[in-house]
């Protein structure tokens, strides 16, 4: 694996010692160790990112939304009108 792209860290020297040791403790280089748990981190919070949980209540209140038919305001009626001039 060709590793090129860098970042840099700043940490309480306390903080560092910590890490140097969890390293340790997992027979990994203090880079290697950073890396792996940073993108441990990230490929589980990104996907959460992704999802909106709502109550049944908040569902219900969306779902009667999106079937209500579509009536926009005056100035988006104003923006569309404006548009459709313009052939967009």
């Amino acid at each position: 694996m060709n590793v090129t792209a860098r970042m840099e860290l700043r940490f309480q020297p306390s903080e560092k010692k910590l890490v140097e040791r969890a390293a340790a403790v997992k027979g990994m280089t203090v880079s290697a160790f950073v890396r792996s748990t940073t993108l441990e981190a990230a490929k589980e919070l990104v996907p959460q990112d992704d999802v909106v949980l709502l109550s049944a209540r908040d569902f219900a209140n969306l779902m009667k939304a999106m079937d209500r038919p579509f009536k926009p305001n005056r100035r988006l009626a104003r923006a569309l009108a404006k548009a459709k001039k313009m052939g967009l």
